[in-house]
C-alpha cells in the first residue's frame, strides 16, 4: 500500500500542478477534504474539493508557469510525506500586491 500512496503524491503533483488538470482534483481528492495551510490564518480549514479547486485557480492566475518537482517521499502504512522544490513566477494578480514578474 504504501508504494500506491507514494505514486498517488507523485502523481497528483504531476497531474494537478505541473500539467493544471483541473478535472483531476476531482478524481483523486475526497469530496469531504479538510485542508490546512491554504489561508492567510494557519487554523483556518478550506474543505471540500470546490473550496480546494478554489485556492488551485488563485494559484495557478498568480504563478500560471508553476512546477513542482517531488524529490523525496517516505511512505508507512497510509501516510506518505513529499519533500517538493517548487519554481513559479509571479505572473498574475493576487497575494495582495501587483505580480513582481520574479
Amino acid at each position: 500500500m504504501s508504494v500506491a500512496n507514494k505514486v498517488l503524491v507523485y502523481r497528483w503533483y504531476e497531474e494537478v500542478w505541473n500539467k493544471k488538470r483541473e478535472e483531476v482534483i476531482d478524481e483523486m481528492l475526497s469530496h469531504d477534504v479538510i485542508s490546512y495551510g491554504l489561508t492567510d490564518d494557519p487554523m483556518e480549514a478550506v474543505k471540500g474539493t470546490d473550496a480546494f479547486k478554489k485556492y488551485w485557480r488563485a494559484m495557478i492566475r498568480v504563478f500560471p508557469d508553476i512546477q513542482v518537482a517531488v524529490e523525496s517521499s517516505i511512505a508507512e502504512e497510509d501516510k506518505v510525506v513529499a519533500r517538493c522544490s517548487v519554481r513559479a513566477t509571479h505572473l498574475g494578480p493576487g497575494l495582495g500586491i501587483p505580480p513582481t514578474g520574479k
